[in-house]
């Protein structure tokens, strides 16, 4: 199934994709499960299967649904690629029969359909799944069907307007509100007579009574499309995270920038508001030609200003709050509902039903004025052309592939007794990730607590959400597990392959080694990237071991965290060149740094803060902090006088033990006497020691596959041509190493029926800031006996530094990467024919 427009490069086909499309599709399938009769009406049994969590009513996006529907038969992803195909017709021809409506001439209508079915805008939204790409044909068709019956006085057009807008609740609310917003507008344009004799005035008042009457139909199904949004507001927005709308700074985060209007090709859908050269030019065409030429009648000049005007305000409320106009900040104050539209560029759809219909007026003007020897169909056809050129897509769309087969799902169909499943890590609801949980359900159709809802209600992310936050870390207490018993989980699934770095500072092979150990769980299957447990009646024994620790360090620059005081400084001596720093004099006693939450689990950890300053020896200076409850509590405190820091960066060291599991941040204070810096906070579980000289690849953050071992014990890591991108396979650890010099070795076997594969190898200061030693392993250095290799780079260090280890995919064929060893040195070691040697020595720092 197709998840973006635009994929990153080494990511054109992956594996279980998170995103929208998942989302939508699972919407899709829930209604063709239903008509099978496997799911109740307007119920959803599988996802947000707690109390808690307010189900909003199941509207299964008809008609859109209906089409899926008709498709089924070959198999759901099937009848979603057939859907994303048909959407093309249905958008083209809509905008097609509009443009029709306005120009009365095919030509033109053509380009304008092109333009409407093929903007970068659409294509954005529909291939990453957005229902607002698929529904796209909804305003010409209602506005087609609304123009015959105002203009013809024709009941059946107002009964088909009436119709889709009482779909669009169901489909894409956005467009009933959209459309809200200029009807009155549209409806007095084409209700306006043009140029005919006067009438007396009981037939011009009769005439006014007709088109009025006619449109009762109509206005039934917007009274009813508006009642069930109303109903939805109270009975879902008004109990869910965004009951007061969203802020302006949350808009703007949201908005595409003026940049982004010359930006063919935009990585995010969102921010996809290329309206395109050559629409733009013969719009302009249209435009001096339905207006400059006295000629024509005063319903086109109108039709046109009316589409010029709607072009120019949608373009600017793309922008959203982040233009100089304060037109998106007064109709955030003054016009109802306004707040809720998080995605301003959702207005691109009214840009681009007004930018179709300009370029038909501007291709008729060109057909009219350009000699009579070429003939209407040659100045289309080249227009269209250049239209298509000019929205050709600079690559294919992102394909995710899904598998259907894995040990996991066999186990969730085969539950006989009422189940339910909580999928880790776990979300507040409104994350995309937890739309991999909604493809799960629709493989196994088990009751789930998780769920993907934008309106997810604040009952379930504080009763729920928030106090199972630490299960994703691996932690369940006695609280933990009261409250799964509480919600009925009978299971629980660890998927390993939505374990981005926000859920955890520690990898997910922390979480599974943790769970593992739990006296509250018993292991019951596995198969990449997925473990079950079951959630045991009654807790096991404790285990008489400590609680299993991971290599992975928290590390964070001070200049890349939140500060009260100071401000960034330049510092040679400081890793990354940079520091957060503040000097005497320069403001009152407060924070210099503080934030950078990390969820901790339980257990010993070392925190070490890399600080300099100076001032009066016996005075305290600063004060050095884990604290949790957004500072209200504090689980690790020492005061620092003048005579406990030097001109120097140093260490100084916090012994922190976390009892409970805690959200905890990290805080420097500055008592407004002498000057400091503050370089770096670095941590690590206590039982860890630096130099780390082992890194186990089930430990780390990684992107490699895994598979039981040859003895069926144990997991190996893999890279898999078909189905590994070809991008960065590692993240971390994050580790300090003093200075000196050092090989790091990776540890790689091939596999027997592959190729060689192409693999860069590299070691790097912490967040890639600087490479300190790369090569990239050709097939040709892999020996023919296919025996482990051991691939070496060699780094120096002149300063206790945190670095990273990357493994990047190039391609080629597949490999284990078992291990990697990281050796001190005590003398200089090169190897000859070896690329990449240490980018830096002494005398780089």
């Amino acid at each position: 199934m197709p998840y973006t427009h635009f994929p990153q490069p080494g990511h054109e086909v992956v594996t279980r994709a998170q995103g929208d499309y998942l989302q939508f599709y699972y919407h899709l399938w829930l209604f063709a499960d239903t008509v099978r009769g496997q799911t109740p009406w307007f119920q959803d049994p599988y996802e947000f299967a707690v109390p808690q969590a307010t189900s909003p009513p199941r509207t299964y996006f008809v008609p859109l649904s209906l089409i899926y529907l008709v498709f089924f038969p070959l198999g759901g992803i099937a009848a979603y690629n057939l859907l994303v195909l048909s959407t093309f017709v249905l958008s083209g021809l809509a905008g097609y029969l509009f443009a029709l409506r306005l120009v009365h001439t095919p030509g033109p209508a053509v380009l304008a359909g092109v333009v409407f079915a093929l903007a970068p805008y659409r294509l954005g939204s529909l291939l990453g799944g957005h229902p607002t790409g698929f529904a796209f044909f909804f305003l010409p068709l209602i506005l087609l069907a609304l123009d015959h019956a105002v203009r013809e006085r024709s009941w059946g057009g107002s009964v088909a307007a009436g119709l889709l807008t009482l779909t669009l609740p169901a489909v894409e609310p956005h467009f009933l509100y959209l459309l809200c917003l200029i009807l009155p507008f549209y409806l007095l344009v084409r209700g306006m007579p043009g140029r005919v004799q006067a009438a007396p005035t009981g037939e011009a008042v009769r005439a006014l009574a007709g088109r009025v009457l006619v449109l009762l139909p109509f206005a039934l199904g917007l009274v009813g499309a508006v009642t069930m949004m109303l109903y939805v507001k109270k009975r879902v927005l008004d109990l869910s995270i965004v009951r007061a709308g969203r802020t302006l700074q949350e808009i703007r985060l949201f908005s595409p920038t003026f940049e982004d209007l010359w930006t063919r090709w935009n990585v995010s859908a969102t921010e996809q508001i290329y309206p395109g050269l050559l629409a733009v030019l013969l719009a302009g065409v249209g435009v001096g030609w339905g207006l400059l030429n006295r000629k024509r009648d005063p319903q086109a000049r109108r039709v046109v200003l009316f589409f010029l005007v709607l072009f120019l305000l949608a373009e600017l409320l793309s922008l959203g709050p982040r233009t100089a106009v304060p037109l998106y900040d007064l109709a955030y104050r003054i016009v109802p509902f306004f707040a809720f539209l998080r995605q301003t560029s959702k207005f691109q759809v009214l840009a681009l039903l007004a930018l179709a219909v300009l370029v038909a007026f501007g291709t008729k003007g060109l057909q009219d004025r350009l000699p009579r020897r070429l003939p209407p169909w040659v100045i289309a056809g080249v227009l269209l052309s250049g239209l298509l050129l000019d929205y050709r897509p600079p690559r294919p769309a992102g394909v995710s592939l899904l598998p259907g087969q894995n040990q996991i799902y066999a186990e969730l169909r085969g539950l006989t007794s009422p189940a339910r499943v909580l999928f880790i890590p776990v979300w507040p609801g409104e994350s995309s990730w937890s739309s991999l949980y909604q493809y799960t359900a629709t493989l196994t159709r088990v009751p789930m607590v998780n769920g993907y809802s934008p309106a997810v209600s604040r009952r379930y992310v504080e009763e729920v959400y928030r106090p199972l936050d630490h299960v994703n870390r691996g932690e369940i207490t006695e609280f933990e597990y009261g409250l799964l018993k509480k919600l009925g989980v009978t299971h629980l699934v660890l998927d390993r392959g939505a374990f981005p770095t926000k859920v955890s500072p520690f990898p997910s092979g922390l979480t599974l080694s943790r769970l593992e150990t739990s006296p509250y769980l018993e292991p019951v299957a596995a198969d990449n990237p997925l473990w079950l447990f079951t959630l045991r009646n009654h807790p096991g024994p404790v285990p008489a071991a400590t609680l299993p620790t991971s290599p992975q360090g928290i590390f964070f620059e001070a200049e890349w965290m939140h500060r009260r005081v100071g401000r960034v400084i330049s510092d040679g001596a400081a890793s990354g060149g940079a520091a957060a720093g503040v000097a005497l004099g320069e403001a009152p006693a407060n924070h210099l740094v503080f934030g950078a939450h990390a969820g901790l689990p339980r257990g010993h950890y070392r925190v070490i803060f890399r600080i300099k300053g100076g001032g009066p020896a016996e005075e305290v200076l600063a004060g050095i902090e884990v604290a949790a409850d957004e500072g209200r509590t504090s689980l690790a405190r020492l005061d620092l006088r003048g005579r406990d820091l030097a001109e120097a960066y140093g260490d100084r060291t916090l012994d922190l033990t976390v009892a409970d599991p805690r959200t905890v941040e990290f805080r420097v204070y500055w008592t407004g006497r002498g000057h400091m810096a503050v370089d770096y906070i670095y941590a690590t579980f206590a039982d860890q020691h630096d130099p780390q000289d082992v890194y186990p690849l089930e430990a780390l953050s990684h992107a490699l596959l895994l598979r039981r071992g040859p003895t069926g014990a144990g997991w190996v890591a893999f890279a898999d041509p078909a189905r590994t991108p070809r991008d960065h396979l590692l993240a971390g650890p994050y580790r300090r190493y003093p200075a000196g010099r050092y090989r790091v070795r990776f540890r790689i076997a091939v596999e027997e029926r592959f190729a060689p594969p192409q693999v860069w190898l590299a070691v790097a200061e912490a967040h890639r800031r600087t490479i300190l030693s790369e090569r990239r392993v050709r097939p040709s250095e892999f020996q023919s006996s296919r025996a482990p290799e051991d691939l070496d780079l060699f780094f120096e260090v002149t300063q206790p530094t945190v670095i990273e280890l990357l493994a990047k995919y190039e391609g080629g064929g597949a490999f284990i990467l078992d291990q990697i060893l990281v050796d001190p040195l005590r003398e200089p070691q090169r190897r000859p024919g070896v690329a990449g040697q240490s980018r830096r020595g002494a005398a780089t720092r």
